[in-house]
């Protein structure tokens, strides 16, 4: 691995993995970027084990993965790199807060286990409703086994409801941070996201080339300003705004062409 070669920084959803697929042409591109001595990150909202069983569905590697919106970085070879839990007191008055105000089963992250907290009141609400995501806890048994959370995760019916929450949530825990995602919110500790993801693992890794980043949406905005920002033509208008034109492509393929002559 070169010290100073190029590192691209890829969402997953809806950039690397677009309509319940990887293609071809992007992991064989990918490809082609390692052998040149290149670096290719994951950094995604994604759980490690659900992430990886895409990529290995699709027969794709990377070199490092950013989980959990940065809250855990690791090697492609299993390698714990940094992992940052967030505040036991904050997660369960969040937990309970969600479940009450929105009437949403909340899908929590934590080292040990990933669960979808319920009320255990309400038969239809508690259905499972998360991918990946195979047994529920109840508030109740919720609150005895917290421990050592990485991510809360919460879907919304529509974008509105789903900035509005992310705001409350940012208003309301000092020790937390929200992410608008389509309509999803992913929350983690304050101060890290994609962004700063990037930065903990080029630190990590003593790497000093050239970082670019690309992504479809408002999570990345963070991680596309801060780095050589890159989108697809088939982004958020709003994130499209922010890119030049010629740093908006295809597809993830098309984007390491151009940043391997660039």
């Amino acid at each position: 691995m070169s010290k100073s070669g190029k590192m691209l920084a890829s969402d997953f959803d809806r950039t690397f993995y677009v309509n319940c697929e990887i293609t071809e042409a992007n992991t064989r591109a990918v490809e082609n970027w390692r052998q040149q001595g290149n670096l290719f990150v994951i950094a995604t909202g994604r759980e490690e084990s659900i992430l990886r069983e895409k990529l290995e569905e699709w027969e794709a590697e990377a070199d490092y993965l950013i989980c959990n919106n940065g809250a855990r970085i690791v090697s492609w070879d299993g390698r714990l790199l940094y992992e940052k839990i967030m505040d036991t007191v904050e997660v369960l008055q969040m937990t309970d807060y969600l479940l009450e105000q929105y009437g949403m089963p909340v899908d929590v992250t934590c080292k040990s286990f990933r669960k979808q907290v319920i009320t255990g009141t309400d038969p239809e609400k508690d259905l499972i409703m998360y991918n990946g995501i195979h047994e529920t806890i109840t508030q109740e048994d919720f609150r005895k086994a917290c421990r050592e959370v990485l991510q809360v995760h919460v879907r919304f019916s529509n974008n509105e409801e789903t900035c509005k929450a992310a705001e409350a949530i940012n208003a309301r825990y000092p020790g937390a941070e929200a992410f608008v995602n389509e309509n999803n919110v992913d929350i983690v500790s304050r101060g890290l996201g994609k962004a700063e993801g990037i930065a903990i693992l080029a630190k990590a890794i003593s790497f000093q080339g050239q970082i670019a980043a690309i992504g479809d949406a408002h999570n990345d905005l963070g991680m596309l300003r801060r780095y050589q920002g890159c989108t697809l033509q088939a982004a958020n208008p709003a994130i499209r705004q922010e890119i030049p034109v010629s740093r908006t492509f295809a597809d993830v393929a098309a984007c390491l062409t151009y940043l391997s002559i660039n």
